[in-house]
């Protein structure tokens, strides 16, 4: 396995893409996820780190990515 280092520009994009790949909407992710699609939206266009947990949430659902902290170390 490859360990790559990701910052949160790049943790909130690949959750955005994972997301899409999956041919989810932002509502039904958020529905899945049991937060709001504003909420959501948000964790995927912003790098607002109060938004972390949600975007990991979404890379180990969406993508089955383990992400390793404090440097957000995927394990691809």
């Amino acid at each position: 396995m490859e360990n790559t280092y990701i910052n949160e520009v790049d943790l909130a994009a690949l959750a955005k893409n994972l997301r899409e790949e999956r041919g989810l909407t932002q509502e039904k992710a958020a529905d899945l996820l049991g937060v709001s699609q504003p909420t959501l939206s948000q964790a995927e266009n912003n790098a607002d780190k109060n938004l972390t947990k949600l975007r990991i949430k979404m890379i180990r659902e969406f993508g089955g990515i383990k992400i390793d902290g404090p440097f957000y170390k995927l394990d691809l």
